[in-house]
């Protein structure tokens, strides 16, 4: 599952697919401004598998945000970012 919506729009008679997802760089910046790295979100039950989608910046549970940001004590906004981009089709 990734976290992209889609959204057609014409445009100079050519179509736009306007797909808008999350980057979780901020997570990593993060972890690196704490001292702390990935094995301190796996020694926290964060699953090697969500920690490899979050590195893609593909789609992770609400719960998996909320667990992170208790482990970091931080708000939602500090470890990912809204990213839209535009591709001509």
């Amino acid at each position: 599952m990734h976290l992209f919506s889609f959204q057609y729009t014409i445009h100079k008679s050519e179509m736009e697919l306007i797909c808008m997802g999350l980057s979780y760089k901020k997570l990593w910046h993060l972890l690196l401004d704490k001292d702390m790295n990935k094995s301190r979100l796996r020694e926290h039950g964060i699953h090697s598998t969500t920690i490899a989608k979050l590195q893609k910046s593909e789609a992770v549970s609400t719960d998996t945000i909320a667990k992170i940001c208790e482990i970091l004590n931080c708000q939602p906004g500090d470890i990912m970012e809204y990213m839209p981009t535009k591709r001509n089709v």
